[in-house]
């Protein structure tokens, strides 16, 4: 997990030399910092505490939303300073009638 500051001019030639490799997965995790940290360049972190997972496969992240419903897990969904925000889709009954899929004979 991270929220990453780079030099425009410096990440652009580094992802520019990614692409050409074969090798690469294309991943900054991987590929992309390691490369940066073997060329000098330093790297800055903030310490997280808690509950962490990558969720870049679907296996990972259906795996976060168990460890989120267990109630061993020490994770408390109703708690007030631990919102979650989410957009409601809702829409009025007379919308969705005219969503209705059409039958051509």
């Amino acid at each position: 997990m991270g929220i990453y500051i780079f030099n425009w001019q410096k990440l652009k030639a580094y992802l520019k030399e990614d692409e050409k490799d074969a090798e690469s997965q294309r991943d900054f995790g991987k590929n992309i910092i390691p490369k940066m940290l073997n060329g000098g360049l330093k790297l800055y972190a903030y310490k997280f505490e808690g509950y962490w997972k990558d969720v870049g496969t679907v296996e990972s992240y259906w795996e976060a939303h168990m460890d989120l419903l267990d109630e061993e897990s020490g994770m408390d969904l109703n708690d007030p300073y631990w919102k979650i925000y989410t957009a409601d889709y809702s829409y009025p009954h007379n919308i969705l009638g005219q969503m209705q899929i059409l039958k051509i004979p």
